[in-house]
Formats: structure tokens, C-alpha cells, sequence
């Protein structure tokens, strides 16, 4: 539970001082630790980890012991730690503790997640998406022993808007804009006038220039109704 005192007498202040330490923790740790694996199960599995992954086996450990704390005398709180048996391990059961908090806002940040689930959705076509969805996937399955994860995730979220928004290719803009019309007439009509104004753009390239254009960027023509 990561107490300590600095003498080992067995007596009944040292019970009371210990009581007085845990209701602390308690106070502190034990909200995040009850809500930790619902979120943690969620994210999981839309990434295709499973359901008994270390780090879910230990959260869910984490969340008993405290249950079994929480508003207990002290002699009985002495007697559930003491029977008390961690999955996975007592140490991964105490990182678990330890970044109940962070990792909860992280897992709850949908910036971070919503960067995951568009580089999920993008993966057959963007080089490195794979890799580094395999990287989410494996922090999400390692304890926090192995993978500091609120630290790890918010970093791979970050190389994930690289990969969904890479800079642009080094040379002279030739043509930039954004694309918004409503109605299929005016869609045509706009992606026409975008074709021509592309060509005049390109006029007087050697034939060199003309192979090395690169086009970045994305459009999506979307129509009212659920998904086919």
C-alpha cells in the first residue's frame, strides 16, 4: 500500500496510526481505482486486446482490494490485506494504484483515443499506422510494471496525428484551399473547377517537376443516413 513506519511494534497505536494512513489512501485512490477498469475494458477492446490482459486482470484486483477496505474497522481491514490475493503480482497491484488517477484521464480523453480510433479506421493506408496501433494494443495489455501507460499513451497519440497529418513535402505550394459545398450539383461543380485550376497551376512544369507533384490532404463526401 506503499505505508511505512519507522517502528515495527505491534500494538494498538501503531493500528490506529496505520488506520488513520489507509483512510487516506482511501480517500485519495479509491474512486479511480473502482472506475479504472470499465474504462480500461472499453479501450481495450475496441483495440483488440483481450479481456484477460495483464493490465485488466490487475485493475480489476485493484478495485477488489479496495472495495474490501473501504469502511471497515481497522482490526478487519488488517485481516482482508493480510488475506488478500493480488492477480498478477502485489507490486503490480501497487503501480496499478499508484497511477489510478493519471491513467483514468488518459483513457478518458477522447483527443487521444478519437487520434487511435482514426488511425484504426485509416490503417490499410497509411504507412506506420499498423505499428503503432500494435503499441497502444501493448501498452494496454502490459502492467504498469512493464509500461507506464498514461505517459506512453498520450506519446503515441501524438506520433498518431503525425501519421494522420503528415507535413507537406518539401517545394513550392502550387495550389491550396479547402473544399466545403452542400448538394451534389454543387459537389461536381466544385471538384471540376478544382481539376482546372490544378491545371492551370501545373502549366510550364518540365516534364521532371510535372512526375515529382505530390498531392496531400483528404476529402470526404458524406451522405445523410447510417453508414453502408
Amino acid at each position: 500500500m506503499g505505508m511505512s513506519f519507522p517502528g515495527r511494534a505491534l500494538h494498538a497505536d501503531n493500528l490506529k496510526r496505520w488506520q488513520t494512513e489507509l483512510r487516506k489512501l482511501l480517500d485519495v485512490k479509491a474512486s479511480a481505482c473502482a472506475r479504472l477498469p470499465a474504462l480500461l475494458q472499453q479501450r481495450a477492446e475496441a483495440l483488440g486486446v483481450p479481456d484477460d490482459a495483464d493490465r485488466l486482470v490487475t485493475a480489476r484486483s485493484a478495485a477488489a482490494l479496495f472495495a474490501v477496505l473501504s469502511g471497515r474497522p481497522a482490526k478487519e481491514q488488517v485481516e482482508q490485506l493480510a488475506a488478500f490475493e493480488a492477480k498478477t503480482s502485489r507490486r503490480a497491484v501497487g503501480a496499478s494504484v499508484g497511477s489510478a488517477e493519471r491513467l483514468l484521464a488518459v483513457l478518458g480523453d477522447n483527443l487521444v483515443f478519437g487520434a487511435f480510433e482514426q488511425l484504426r479506421a485509416r490503417a490499410a493506408e497509411l504507412p506506420g499506422a499498423a505499428e503503432r496501433l500494435e503499441e497502444v494494443a501493448a501498452t494496454l495489455r502490459q502492467d504498469e510494471l512493464n509500461a507506464s501507460a498514461a505517459d506512453r499513451l498520450r506519446a503515441l497519440a501524438e506520433q498518431a496525428q503525425a501519421i494522420l497529418n503528415p507535413p507537406p513535402p518539401p517545394g513550392r505550394v502550387l495550389l491550396e484551399g479547402s473544399l466545403r459545398r452542400g448538394g451534389r450539383s454543387e459537389v461536381l461543380t466544385r471538384l471540376r473547377a478544382l481539376v482546372d485550376e490544378v491545371e492551370r497551376a501545373t502549366e510550364g512544369l518540365t516534364e521532371a517537376e510535372a512526375e515529382a507533384l505530390t498531392m496531400t490532404g483528404q476529402i470526404r463526401i458524406t451522405a445523410p443516413g447510417k453508414a453502408r
